[in-house]
Parts: C-alpha cells; sequence; structure tokens
C-alpha cells in the first residue's frame, strides 16, 4: 500500500511532529504545530502544501516552497504564526496559492513563479496606500486569471480620506491587459477605497467576464442602507 496524502492536525502549536522525506506523498496538510524543516527535506512529487496554524521560520518556507517541491501545484497558509512576516514564493510549476489570515504578515516577495493563474489574497482598502500596494500585488502575477481577495474590515475608516496618485498609469500590470477574467472581493463594504479598486478593475482588465462583491455577513439591511 503507497500512501500518497498526509493531513497531521494536532493540538498545540508547541507540538514539533518529525515531518519525514516521503517520496510519493502528494499532498501534505500540517495544522496546529511548529514544523523543523532541514534544507535537506525533500517531497519529490507533493502537488498541495496546506499549513495553518503552523510556525515555521520564513527561511524554512522558502526553501521548501523553492527546492524542496518541485512538484508542487498548490500552496495554502492560513492563521500562520506571528513571528511569519515575510512570505516567499519561487515555484515554477505553482499554479495556486492561497494566503489567508495571516494577520501580522509585511510582505510578500514573488519571482520565478511563470505558472501562478489563480490567488486568494486578504487586502486592505482605506487609502491610497493600501490601494497601491494591492496593485503592487497584481504586478508579481503576469499571468493571474482569478483574483479572490478577503477585504479586511475597514470599519473605521473615514469616506474622505485622500487617494492622490491613485489609480496607476495604465497597461503596467501585465494580468489586466490579457489574463485576468474572474475577480471576487468577499467582505465587501463598499468603503471609498474597495469601490476605486473594482472600478479600476472593470476599466483596466481587457479579459474580465466576472467580478463579484460579496458583502459581509454580519451586515444588516439597516446597515447596508446608511
Amino acid at each position: 500500500m503507497t500512501i500518497d496524502s498526509v493531513t497531521l492536525k494536532l493540538g498545540n502549536k508547541q507540538f514539533k511532529p518529525h515531518v519525514p522525506l516521503a517520496a510519493n506523498v502528494r499532498r501534505l496538510e500540517l495544522r496546529f504545530c511548529c514544523v523543523d524543516l532541514l534544507p535537506s527535506s525533500l517531497f519529490p512529487v507533493l502537488e498541495c502544501l496546506r499549513l495553518a496554524w503552523v510556525e515555521i521560520s520564513e527561511t524554512g518556507l522558502a526553501g521548501l516552497v523553492d527546492g524542496g517541491c518541485p512538484a508542487l501545484r498548490e500552496l495554502c497558509l492560513e492563521n500562520m504564526h506571528d513571528s511569519l512576516r515575510r512570505v516567499a514564493l519561487r515555484s515554477r510549476t505553482l499554479a495556486t496559492a492561497c494566503i489567508s489570515s495571516c494577520w501580522n504578515l509585511e510582505e510578500l516577495c514573488v519571482r520565478d513563479t511563470p505558472s501562478l493563474g489563480a490567488l486568494t489574497y486578504d487586502m486592505e482598502f482605506d487609502s491610497a496606500k493600501k490601494l497601491k500596494e494591492a496593485a503592487r500585488i497584481l504586478t508579481l502575477f503576469p499571468r493571474l486569471r482569478r483574483l479572490q481577495i478577503q477585504c479586511l474590515d475597514s470599519w473605521s475608516s473615514k469616506y474622505k480620506r485622500c487617494y492622490r496618485g491613485w489609480p496607476p498609469t495604465a497597461g503596467k500590470i501585465a494580468c489586466l491587459n490579457q489574463h485576468l477574467t474572474h475577480v471576487r472581493l468577499q467582505g465587501y463594504c463598499a468603503i471609498r477605497g474597495e469601490q476605486e479598486f473594482a472600478t479600476f478593475l472593470v476599466s483596466q482588465a481587457m479579459s474580465l467576464t466576472l467580478l463579484e462583491m460579496i458583502h459581509s455577513a454580519h451586515w444588516t439591511v439597516k446597515t447596508i442602507e446608511s
């Protein structure tokens, strides 16, 4: 019998499971644990890696994605440990990435990842600076086809903020020129910045066929109408 899928759901981030080299594993899911991966850790046929509530170093994660999983197609990072402030993606095979609820994440760095066509990511739109960062994220994925954005709670945002310097110059974001067809704004609150970003996508994404704006589930009819 050959095991090609491994799931470890532990109850405490302090647990440090031994993650052995696994020649046949195609899907690996780790939850609620601390992972020490040596530079030699290698999953030659791993296609899907899902980490949630996991403590792993920035260099360990980068090495795992870059060289440790040469066949990786899908990466999901959810509610990662507070120490993960930078995520570096470099993978010629990676097609789908989800980076969600990583509250202390400060930087997403991507290079040599030409196959990535689907992205789920948390974004804020309560200032021109945040809008420009959202546009910068788009520049990292020239072949992006599907984008799902979790709009972070901007309930405290002022509608009269200055949006000087927005929108960016047309034609500078490669995925908007040809590939992006589907965008989903989850948790949409219709604040000024979100409206600006949605308008920008509609006007600049040449192949866009579907834009979904899903309002926050906790809103009431009174809140929406106010």
